[in-house]
């Protein structure tokens, strides 16, 4: 029974997994095409208070960093600028070139500062927005800024504040449904800011919250949302001061493959320094050509190279030595990799020999430049499907055109694996490829005795049931006629077949019955958690979690638990997809049931649940289970 039930569980995972390999492989071009392009609506408060906390404007020098690092062409961007009402709107448009950047940049600029706050109106806005005109076929983000908290001060009934939590719930609900996550930042420079509001919009919508107590770190902060909505990087070219010389070279490396935009970000804009670019061919960037290529703001200047030349590039920098020079870069990257194997699986018995093959897609076609194959390398490695674990890895070899490794599964069990490339500054990895591995040896042709010739296998043929077995009896069909013996072994034979339909049969019904138990509990879903502490302040940013199947530790993904015991809290699948279970060996209080400690509490997708040691909840975690996603 037991080796029936694995055998009908290895049944059931492959065709889960052929299902799920067959829509990641027919959907890869897409995701690849469309890996640096979002549509973004930016939501910027306006109330007069920002006059005093940021005075001298950083929030627009922010946004003009993330303009200026998006893609030239593909990004949709819009506006809601607001304050107790929407002071304004940008509609949601293709954004190309460095003139729409500035006019866009501009109109964020001349809106009108004063009035009260009303976050819950300003983000409806923003949703519908997109609802509304976004491409569809494009992610969706909003970013949200703002100094304080929704507050109407001359509203004496309490109506403006029901109607703006109102609001601000129908929005968290439409953004949730519609995969929209809220990156929010609250400028909290006079300590008077309720953290709190932000913080649970971007919580509920699986985005990411930020505080900041100055102005000018806001900056950095835009710049990190670009990197982590973009899965990109900044990487430090030179922070330091100019020799006694004036002169500073400053060489660093662009990757051959998978760059589609270079992003120079020069920091340090004293008009006594200038700079000159070199590309690998050694011939520098004129003036002019610098000049349609940058975007100068205040505090910084962004140079856009659109597909630069791969190898080594240089930096010079004149001035006044003592000068500082703190110059950065982001590659807009658009590659993935792509990896089939051969069998294409997914059931598999241990000792069976796999081939993989990968290539690098670079803005989304197939790599053909043998160099980058050779220079950068690719790593296989293989994951226990149960915990996530590794269980091997191994180097792949380069070929003209790709990598390649062969490998014996000498593991039973079920794992997924992936390759890995890593460029110069980047890394990506290839969609989970899922192998189940049961103990089942393969079957070995037994070689031919000593001393017995091999035939040329071309020229053998194997004797046919009419041809004569000896030349002195006659035909086939008459030894068989004749012949008691042979007869009996012809109804052996028919009687094993019979056996063997009738077993089939009975597998088959026996299947059916016990189809039902035997389905292995898998996540269908992925599921958002973060931890919080309101006595400490304490707040993680939200983390997806993927799990697989089976019952899974909190301990595996979080180092957070708001006072909860990691270690003894589990996530548990259930046989439906519209739930699974959190489990807890000491039990906790929930939102749906804060009276009583729960061992075992059913989480329904689309629901944000705070689960906590205390009846309070003023410490725990917020998990959010959604549906519809099977990690295979």
């Amino acid at each position: 029974m037991r080796r029936m039930k694995k055998r009908i569980y290895h049944f059931m995972l492959a065709v889960i997994l052929l299902l799920t390999m067959t829509g990641t492989l027919s959907s890869s071009g897409a995701q690849a095409a469309a890996a640096n392009r979002y549509n973004v609506v930016f939501v910027i408060d306006a109330s007069g208070s920002m006059k005093k906390t940021d005075g001298f404007l950083w929030r627009y020098e922010a946004i003009d960093l993330f303009l200026g690092l998006a893609t030239d062409k593909g990004n949709y961007m819009g506006a809601v600028i607001f304050n107790d009402g929407i002071v304004a709107t940008m509609p949601l448009q293709e954004i190309s070139g460095k003139e729409m950047k500035t006019l866009f940049s501009q109109n964020l600029r001349n809106a009108p500062v004063r009035g009260d706050t009303d976050i819950g109106g300003a983000f409806l806005t923003a949703v519908d927005m997109l609802n509304a005109n976004k491409n569809p076929d494009l992610p969706s983000v909003i970013i949200l800024l703002s100094d304080g908290n929704t507050d109407f001060p001359n509203d004496n009934t309490g109506e403006r504040l029901t109607q703006s939590n109102n609001n601000k719930q129908e929005a968290i609900n439409k953004a949730r449904e519609n995969g929209y996550p809220v990156f929010s930042v609250c400028l909290n420079a006079n300590n008077t800011a309720n953290t709190a509001e932000l913080r649970d919009i971007s919580n509920a919508t699986a985005g990411q919250f930020v505080e900041v107590g100055e102005a000018e770190d806001l900056k950095t902060v835009f710049a990190n949302f670009y990197n982590i909505i973009y899965s990109t990087e900044t990487i430090p070219i030179a922070d330091e001061a100019l020799p006694d010389s004036g002169v500073l070279e400053i060489p660093f490396s662009v990757p051959s493959a998978g760059v589609e935009e270079l992003n120079i970000i020069i920091s340090t804009l004293s008009p006594d320094t200038q700079y000159t670019l070199f590309p690998p061919s050694g011939k520098a960037y004129t003036r002019d050509e610098l000049d349609t290529y940058t975007i100068w703001v205040e505090t910084f200047s962004i140079t856009k190279i659109p597909k630069p030349a791969g190898g080594m590039w240089k930096i010079q920098a004149r001035g006044i030595p003592g000068d500082a020079v703190k110059i950065d870069m982001v590659y807009n990257a658009n590659f993935s990799v792509k990896t089939v194997i051969q069998p294409a699986g997914p059931d598999f018995n241990l000792g069976d020999r796999v081939t993989f093959m990968a290539s690098i897609l670079s803005n989304g076609e197939e790599l053909t430049d043998s160099g980058s194959y050779a220079v950068y390398p690719a790593t296989l490695t293989l994951f226990k499907a149960s915990d996530g674990s590794e269980a091997a890895s191994t180097l792949m070899q380069a070929e003209q055109l790709g990598y390649r490794a062969d490998i014996s599964l000498n593991m039973e069990g079920d794992f997924y694996a992936t390759v890995t490339v890593k460029f110069e500054g980047l890394e990506k990895s290839s969609e989970r490829i899922l192998m189940a591995v049961s103990g089942v040896q393969p079957t070995e042709t037994q070689p031919p005795e000593t001393g017995t010739s091999q035939p040329n296998q071309s020229s053998v043929s194997q004797p046919s049931p009419s041809s004569p077995t000896n030349p002195s009896q006659g035909s086939a069909s008459q030894t068989y006629a004749e012949s008691p013996s042979e007869i009996g072994s012809v109804l052996k034979i028919a009687a094993m077949a019979a056996v063997a339909v009738l077993g089939l049969a009975l597998l088959a019904i026996l299947f059916r019955l016990l189809w039902p138990h035997m389905k292995p509990s898998v996540f269908r879903g992925d599921v958002m958690i973060s931890a919080f502490d309101h006595n400490s302040g304490m707040s993680e940013a939200p983390q997806m979690i993927q799990p697989v199947q089976g019952k899974e530790k909190l301990s595996r993904y979080l180092t957070q638990g708001g006072g909860i015991n990691l270690d003894k809290t589990y996530l548990k699948a259930d046989k439906s997809p519209e739930f699974i279970w959190l489990m807890s060996d000491s039990g906790l209080y929930s939102g749906n049931n804060p009276e009583k400690k729960e061992k075992k509490i059913r989480l329904y997708s689309g629901m944000e649940v705070t689960v906590s040691r205390n009846c309070d909840l003023d410490s725990g975690l917020q998990i959010t289970y959604t549906a519809g996603n099977i990690m295979y």
